[in-house]
């Protein structure tokens, strides 16, 4: 799977969206901040479900191959 958003990631963003556990070792769910999905959609002119939607498929691949980009 070719990686579309995760190199027009931010750093913040990007750590974000491998992170897999919080602090006590609960549980991180991942869910992109808004701002992010109007930027990413204005710029690939996508809807904003569809760039959401493609954010969590890139995410589970790096969090399965467990390799980070």
């Amino acid at each position: 799977m070719e990686l579309v958003f995760y190199y027009r990631l931010g750093t913040k963003s990007k750590r974000a969206l491998v992170r897999q556990k919080k602090s006590w070792g609960n549980l991180y769910a991942y869910s992109p901040r808004g701002d992010l999905l109007q930027r990413l959609s204005k710029e690939l002119n996508m809807p904003i479900p569809e760039v959401a939607a493609q954010l969590h498929r890139e995410r589970n691949e790096i969090l399965r191959s467990g390799v980070i980009p």
